[in-house]
C-alpha cells in the first residue's frame, strides 16, 4: 500500500509505504486524520530546528545584538576636538 501526501498545487511529498502505514496506524490510534498527524509532526520538527539554531551559544536576537553594540560603544568616544 503506497501513499503520497498531496497538498494544494504541485507539491507531492512521497512517503515510503512502511512509514505511511505507521502514520496511518498512529493517526487511527489518536482518532484523527493522518494528514493532521503528519502536519503536526512536521510543525513540531521545524519548531525544534528553529529553537536549536536560536539557542546556539553566542547566537543573539537582533535586539540583543544592538544592545550589545550600544554597550560596547559606551566610553569609546573621543574628547571634543580630538581626531584619529
Amino acid at each position: 500500500m503506497g501513499h503520497a501526501v498531496t497538498y494544494a498545487g504541485d507539491n507531492d511529498l512521497p512517503i515510503p509505504p512502511a512509514l505511511a502505514a505507521q502514520s496511518v496506524a498512529a493517526a487511527e490510534d489518536e482518532h484523527r486524520p493522518a494528514a493532521v498527524l503528519v502536519r503536526d509532526a512536521l510543525e513540531h520538527h521545524l519548531a525544534s530546528l528553529r529553537t536549536a539554531v536560536r539557542d546556539q551559544p553566542g547566537r543573539r536576537t537582533p535586539a540583543e545584538a544592538a544592545a550589545r553594540l550600544r554597550k560596547m560603544r559606551k566610553g569609546n568616544t573621543l574628547p571634543a576636538g580630538v581626531t584619529i
